[in-house]
């Protein structure tokens, strides 16, 4: 039904644009009618056809739509950038990926600090401006626009299937079942002149005549393979003058395309079947149409001609009564008593050249398309973008800047108290998107507008995923994750977790692609996976992302749209990576205080399809006997971690860990620097594997976390432990979210 509504809104808004240029067409042939040339007269309807088949145009400060109040177009360059923002996809959320094994790995615990739980992947991106409560009288309004907007689509959608299937059957199937008793003409003489007439205009394409009592008037139809229908009684009481004229008129309405022009019309005519102008313009381009026909003909005849031409016609007016036959594709040499009475003025006055274009003509024309084939500056969204808040709201001002969206708080909520209609849509996503999987919520939350408190969405996650056995988290913290639209309860955006086992019927195929994407890029069949993740905002299921996570944080993304692997990440042993890059690596791990020299045990790669990102991860793990409690524990330990560009050997970030740490072997654990001391400590460091000074640049501190931040420059994280040591540098704004690899 969403789709059905926005076409119709598309139609209604092109409708009235078009209705709009065809009264300023009619005024300026009215104006300008002895100075306007017949050719002119006819490309005018151009103007309105285009806006008739192409609702969305460029905005333009000459507008002609400037000067009224604004009739509002659909945006398709904001919506997509509104869905293309929304599916952008962080891999790296709050923690690493589980392992397999519980002792497999200890990560280092200084990383950097990531947004506030109950700031999810989805409450972080962009809001719209908010709209009027539920309980609001707008909210009422609102209903009522939309059920006439759906009530107004299906009767449009209704027309025009009707209309459809009245114009084939009665018309276009009518008129070729006729055809096939229509007999095809071999009459030497009349054969010689359509030759001569086709050469004379540069046709070149077998187009046969074919005579018939059925047919009043001489008319050619056909888009692929034109033919001429020529009545009995014609061919039998016209000369050999006469038939000349005729044939001539009826190559040139094909030579000029006025089949095709035809047909786009008739075209326009079934899809804006509603509206009367549209019917009255494609009359009024008809008789245009002709009179242009007329002195095409005539410029290739000659004034001598004109006359005898006219005759030609008058002869017809008097012969034959209107046509019998459907005129909708056909173009006819006679048409009605008052279109003839103005062709023949036209004849009589008929100079040499009429056809061609003038400058000042030209002018007219170029004129008006500029300021018919754009829209107002500043215009906005359809009907339907207007009534259903689920349309992408574009993120320009009038003047083209960028809008400041309010910030939203998050107040967790009881589950059970929430209204019913709002968890109803909450699970209507789940059921959408769930690939038949059961999916239960337990925790909600709620998004108020700073600035005015007014609820704009709400928040759905099932229960916390329970910790790894000793250490370890879940990619996820939740199976699920939805956002609801508080004004129209309608999906904002959804997250479901699997397991590879559940990537069955529909989404058997992400799973191929990733398997098979590993195997072919990295020849490493060896990975298994072990936990799927699923993100879209979209309303439509084949757009969204899979996650396809395996142990020691490797992964593969899939585009859903696309069923092509986006990015992954795969391990291998250090022993893999290049050997300048490993030296490199090493020589900005001993930096750091209190490093050692021990090599890096792993590798893991990072790589974009898309050629954006291509890094090496290394890593030092370092069985490490621990304390906890009582008990003495040996596990893998990650004691450093290097991110090195894979092609361009760039450092972007450096971690060392202690294990005294974990052991409680410090003599001091409170954090007791000075800011100066912190930024003497960065600044060093920055300078050394950066090559970054960070003199002048504003500090945020946040525990033992200190950021180093300057307009239109780097930024730089570090971590320094308790006791003064630092422990984690990074480079940070040389990734952009979607292309973070260090939490």
């Amino acid at each position: 039904m969403k789709l059905i509504e926005t076409v119709f809104s598309l139609v209604a808004t092109a409708s009235l644009t078009s209705t709009l240029i065809l009264l300023l067409v009619l005024l300026v042939q009215k104006l300008l009618n002895k100075r306007l040339s017949p050719r002119i007269h006819y490309a005018l309807w151009f103007l309105v056809l285009i806006r008739l088949l192409v609702p969305v145009v460029p905005e333009s400060h000459i507008s002609l739509f400037n000067l009224m109040p604004q009739v509002k177009q659909y945006d398709f360059a904001a919506y997509k950038k509104a869905i293309l923002d929304a599916l952008t996809f962080e891999h790296s959320v709050q923690q690493r990926p589980a392992s397999e094994n519980s002792e497999e790995v200890t990560p280092n615990p200084y990383h950097i600090k990531n947004q506030p739980a109950e700031q999810s992947l989805f409450i972080a991106k962009p809001l719209p401006p908010t709209k009027p409560s539920a309980t609001e009288p707008a909210q009422t309004e609102k209903d009522g626009l939309r059920d006439a907007l759906t009530i107004g689509s299906l009767v449009w959608l209704g027309g025009f299937v009707i209309m459809l299937g009245l114009y084939f059957l009665f018309v276009s199937l009518g008129f070729r079942r006729k055809a096939r008793a229509y007999r095809l003409l071999d009459n030497p003489e009349v054969l010689t002149i359509l030759e001569g007439c086709k050469e004379q205009l540069g046709i070149k394409k077998s187009i046969p005549i074919y005579v018939t009592n059925d047919l009043q008037s001489p008319c050619i139809y056909g888009l692929i393979k034109p033919r001429i229908f020529l009545p009995k009684d014609i061919v039998t009481i016209a000369d050999r003058h006469q038939l000349t004229h005729i044939l001539l008129h009826e190559l040139t309405h094909y030579k000029r395309k006025d089949l095709w022009f035809n047909f786009l019309w008739t075209l326009c005519v079934l899809i804006h079947w509603f509206n009367p102008a549209v019917w009255i313009a494609m009359k009024k381009m008809k008789a245009d149409q002709e009179v242009a026909c007329d002195t095409r003909v005539l410029e290739a005849l000659g004034e001598r001609e004109s006359e005898s031409y006219g005759m030609t016609l008058l002869l017809l007016s008097r012969l034959l009564s209107q046509s019998y036959s459907p005129r909708i594709h056909l173009s006819h040499f006679y048409e009605q008593h008052s279109q003839i009475k103005r062709r023949i003025a036209m004849i009589t006055k008929f100079k040499k050249g009429s056809y061609k274009l003038s400058a000042a003509a030209m002018t007219l024309f170029l004129s008006l398309s500029v300021v018919t084939m754009t829209n107002a500056s500043g215009a906005g969204s359809t009907i339907a973008a207007n009534v259903d808040s689920e349309g992408a709201s574009s993120s320009k001002t009038k003047a083209g800047e960028e809008k400041t969206y309010p910030r939203v708080n998050f107040e967790p909520l009881q589950f059970d108290k929430l209204d019913q209609s709002i968890k109803d849509a909450a699970y209507k996503a789940i059921e959408k998107y769930g690939n038949g999987k059961t999916f239960k919520l337990e925790g909600a939350g709620e998004g108020k507008t700073e600035a005015d408190n007014k609820i704009v969405r709400y928040y759905f996650t099932s229960k916390d995923r329970e910790p790894i056995e000793n250490y370890g988290y879940h990619q996820y913290p939740h199976e699920a994750d939805v956002v609801i639209d508080a004004n129209t309860n309608q999906m904002e955006s959804i997250m479901l977790v699997f397991t590879p086992s559940e990537m069955t019927g529909a989404y058997a195929k992400y799973l191929q692609t990733a398997q098979e994407g590993v195997k072919q890029l990295y020849n490493k069949a060896d990975v298994q996976f072990n936990e799927v993740g699923f993100v879209t905002t979209a309303a439509k299921k084949d757009e969204g992302i899979f996650a396809f996570y395996a142990n020691k944080g490797q992964f593969v993304t899939v585009d859903a749209a696309t069923n092509k692997v986006i990015d992954y990440a795969i391990n291998y042993a250090a022993a893999d990576v290049k050997s300048e890059l490993i030296s490199a690596a090493e020589q900005a791990v001993q930096q750091l205080p209190k490093s050692d020299h021990q090599p890096f045990t792993d590798a893991l790669r990072t790589y974009s399809v898309d050629g954006k990102r291509d890094v090496w991860e290394l890593k030092r793990i370092v069985p490490t006997e621990v304390t906890r409690g009582t008990a003495k524990k040996t596990v893998n330990l990650e004691t450093a971690r290097v991110t090195i560009g894979a092609k361009t050997g760039k450092i972007y970030d450096v971690s060392f860990f202690d294990p005294s740490y974990l052991n409680g072997q410090t003599a001091n654990t409170e954090n007791t620097l000075t800011d100066e001391q912190a930024a003497a400590i960065v600044k060093s460091a920055a300078q050394n594997l950066f090559g970054i000074d960070i003199s002048g640049y504003t500090l945020d501190k946040y525990q033992t976390q200190y950021s180093f931040a300057s307009k239109d420059k780097d930024k730089i994280t570090a971590v320094i432990s308790p006791d003064g040591k630092l422990e984690l540098i990074r480079l940070e704004s040389v990734f952009k979210p979607n292309e973070s690899i260090i939490n």
